[in-house]
């Protein structure tokens, strides 16, 4: 509304008629203003300022005209004045209409219409804080002064209203500039002060550049602008075997001889080199910004070593150049390192070919195995001739064999999968131990041996129910086939903190010297020259796997050939370990 002249009136009176009449003065075009229009259309005349109109809406009581003005409020179109009647039976008078009107708005210009009032002058200024907002218009009266008012409060609405935009502006510009000047005020002191405290710690920066130098982990060294070294740390020291005392206040490229034993230019030369002198004389240099970086081999007491480096520009504060620094650091553990990892996980890919391989190769030949395992005892049954059935029994104990072989190789592939998780739960040991021995029985009844489990019942144990079962399978298998013939198989525990140690001994072939760290490798026989279809070679490296999984420790112990064998594996105690 600050932009449009506001010509919007408020009529609050319970007459009829006297709408009608302000209407007619007020919004209604006159036969004047007709005429004035015809005669410059007709005649090209000079147009007469025509007398101006307004907008202007009715209320009959004054709460219908509160009710008015707070829509025109909300609707962003307020009243610029209203022409109250003092008299407007039964609802609220002229007096209590303005003091409710002037609360909604106070910028409202009123005209008190009235013929005769209950108030005096005095009760009417005693009751509303009139100021500069409030005339009187007494009945009957006259249109031009009607019209007059109009023109002059809406004129004056209008310029209140910019003056108090323009002051708001004012207030505001003020009110902004007294904060910049506030903060330039502020920023000042604190500058005083900033100035003050650095010039405070300019007496001691250099110092405490020269002490962080010092203590630098990389080897650093500091060139003035005429490539004189006037820093050189301790660790530049420990690398080169160059003490400071030999090299600072020296120039002519001093600081490339404990690297290359002859003065040359080296990284940090290259600074103000363009990117395609860089590319063109040398490889590997990387420029980041401002800052080069490259790795190089150099020979450092007697020995080849891989140095990176890194040089930067050193400048004043007047962004003049004044020197330059490079730091240096032995990465030659780390290329050795990186070498080793790559080598490692060559080898595990290697390796997870090989399981791959090896699942494959087991499923291929369980295929045709299958039929032939079902198939030849069948054939033998059928046979008379005893060569014929010496044949078909040799076939029946080769096909054994490669099925022993292929289930054990992918027994092998799955527990040393890095995928099999270990699901470990309280595994009684004794009872798994007894378990197996009975699933041995037949075994060791062939060949006369006696197996004592000596285990504690109390014992409890952290582990793969299923792994520890066929840990203990293959060792009480392992021991009865190389046990002596009617011997004895004995096993116990010894209790640690937090673990048990296991001991399968028995009393047969023994293991020659040397042999103890090999027995659980892959495809391993103590006796090569024993041909035992029966064997894989494969039992005890499974048993190997096992224990690693329980995060245990396995060993072998014997005393000689034929002084007979002792496995000894670690495991872990469950929480309650002793029942």
């Amino acid at each position: 509304m600050s932009q449009v002249e506001n010509r919007r009136i408020l009529l609050i009176d319970d007459t009829p008629a006297i709408h009608e009449d302000f209407r007619k003065i007020l919004v209604d075009r006159s036969p004047a203003d007709e005429l004035n229009e015809m005669e410059v259309a007709l005649f090209g005349a000079k147009p007469q300022t025509a007398a101006p109109r307004f907008e202007m809406d009715s209320a009959y009581q004054g709460e219908e005209g509160l009710a008015k003005l707070r829509a025109s409020l909300e609707d962003d179109r307020p009243y610029a004045m209203a022409f109250v009647d003092m008299r407007m039976p039964p609802g609220w008078d002229g007096v209590e209409t303005i003091e409710r009107l002037w609360a909604a708005d106070p910028r409202l210009q009123v005209v008190i219409c009235t013929a005769y009032s209950d108030y005096s002058w005095e009760q009417v200024l005693e009751r509303l804080e009139v100021g500069d907002r409030l005339l009187v218009l007494k009945k009957p009266f006259d249109a031009v002064e009607v019209c007059q008012l109009a023109k002059t409060l809406t004129a004056k609405w209008q310029l209140s209203r910019q003056a108090e935009l323009k002051l708001a502006v004012l207030e505001d510009a003020v009110r902004r500039r007294t904060e910049q000047l506030g903060a330039a005020n502020e920023a000042l002191q604190a500058d005083i002060v900033e100035r003050r405290r650095a010039e405070q710690e300019t007496v001691n920066a250099y110092r405490r550049i020269a002490d962080i130098l010092e203590f630098l982990p990389d080897a650093t060294f500091v060139v003035d602008g005429e490539g004189t070294v006037i820093a050189w740390n301790r660790a530049i020291e420990e690398m080169t075997g160059t003490p400071k005392g030999e090299i600072l206040n020296q120039g002519n490229f001093a600081y490339a001889l404990p690297f290359y034993g002859t003065r040359r230019r080296i990284l940090i030369d290259m600074l103000d080199d363009d990117q395609e002198t860089l590319e063109r004389r040398y490889s590997g240099i990387r420029r980041e910004g401002k800052t080069l970086s490259a790795e190089a081999r150099v020979l450092m007491g007697g020995e080849v070593r891989d140095i990176w480096s890194s040089a930067a520009p050193l400048y004043n504060m007047q962004g003049a150049r004044v020197g330059g620094i490079q730091s240096l650091r032995d990465i030659t553990e780390l290329r050795r390192a990186e070498q080793e990892r790559s080598t490692l996980e060559a080898q595990l890919h290697h390796s997870s070919m090989m399981q791959a391989l090896m699942i494959q190769l087991g499923h291929d030949l369980k295929t045709p195995l299958t039929p032939l395992f079902a198939l030849l005892p069948l054939v033998r049954k059928q046979l008379s001739d005893p060569a014929l059935d010496r044949m078909l029994e040799i076939c029946q104990n080769s096909v054994n064999q490669i099925q022993g072989l292929s289930s054990k190789a992918q027994e092998l592939v799955r527990l040393s999968c890095r995928q099999t998780a270990l699901q470990p739960v309280p595994v009684p040991l004794s009872s798994a131990v007894e378990c197996c021995i009975n699933g041995c029985a037949t075994l060791f009844r062939q060949r006369g041996i006696t197996c004592v489990n000596a285990i504690d019942p109390g014992i409890v144990v952290e582990g793969s129910s299923e792994q520890l079962t066929l840990l203990f399978d293959n060792l009480l298998t392992n021991s009865a086939r190389y046990a002596a013939e009617n011997g004895t198989v004995r096993i116990w525990a010894e209790l640690e903190p937090g673990a048990v140690t296991v001991s399968v001994q028995d009393d047969g072939l023994g293991l020659k010297p040397g042999q103890s760290g090999m027995i659980f490798d892959e495809f391993f026989k103590a006796d090569a020259a024993r041909h035992d279809q029966d064997t894989q070679g494969l039992g005890l490296a499974i048993c190997k796997r096992i224990v690693l999984n329980h995060k245990g420790r396995i060993w072998a112990e014997s005393a000689g050939i034929g002084k007979g064998t002792t496995i000894r594996f670690t495991l872990a105690l469950a929480e309650k370990g002793i029942k």
